[in-house]
């Protein structure tokens, strides 16, 4: 689809890593549809709809709730939402909650990095993929943290302790989350992807257990880190 974006955030960090764009909004065309001022395309089986982002004319209010499921005029048919594109949501100072819908099976990569102000992501209750504490996206059995919004709740005093039940860091969880200066990572995690605390401008302390055993490329990339003690058990 034709895609209207300014300026991609600058960065130092390798060409590998996903690019972060701000002011997206999306042009329909022969590619994409659209309904209530989302853009979206249906899946290869076109039973499932995956939003892209947002049209010119999409109002932000402080609390945007994802539907469950629009109606698709080319087929006729009332389709579920069962996924979020990488950057959903245009850069922005307005939103400062967002509710997902029971129906949403996969979170693309920084979502909503591009909320600036954003404190709180709610999901339904009868998600079978994903689960919500104090603002914060975890996979639905704890043990992957997905996504953390630049302020959530969970942070308190611009500290975050993880849960016991956290084995991995997802990629780009707490991308630009700029206020956190401090993390303690229990032990039992086992790994820390790609770019996952990318831009944490004020980070300075990380505890890492010895249970972990992989960090990934660019994990702390514009992070404000002086030192790390590198746990014995990693291996990659």
């Amino acid at each position: 689809s034709s895609i209207v974006t300014d300026d991609e955030i600058n960065s130092d960090v390798d060409t590998t890593a996903a690019t972060i764009r701000e002011n997206k909004r999306y042009i329909v065309d022969e590619n994409t549809e659209s309904a209530s001022s989302y853009v979206y395309k249906l899946n290869e089986t076109k039973t499932e709809i995956i939003l892209l982002g947002t049209e010119q004319s999409f109002v932000l209010s402080s609390e945007i709730t994802i539907p469950a499921y629009l109606s698709v005029p080319s087929i006729n048919k009332n389709l579920p939402v069962t996924e979020i594109a990488d950057n959903f949501l245009s850069s922005n100072d307005v939103v400062l909650a967002v509710k997902i819908p029971s129906t949403v099976k996969k979170l693309g990569k920084f979502s909503f990095v591009s909320c600036q102000n954003l404190k709180d992501i709610t999901i339904d209750y009868r998600n079978d993929s994903y689960t919500s504490v104090d603002g914060v996206v975890y996979s639905k059995d704890c043990s992957e943290i997905v996504l953390c919004p630049k302020y959530a709740t969970a942070i308190s005093s611009n500290s975050l302790t993880l849960p016991f039940s956290v084995k991995r860091v997802s990629a780009y969880a707490f991308a630009n989350c700029t206020y956190l200066s401090e993390i303690f990572i229990p032990n039992g995690l086992l790994s820390i992807d790609e770019y996952a605390f990318y831009n944490c401008s004020s980070l300075k302390r990380v505890y890492l257990p010895n249970t972990v055993t992989s960090i990934k490329e660019g994990a702390f990339s514009l992070s404000a880190i002086e030192s790390i003690s590198l746990p014995e058990s990693l291996n990659s």
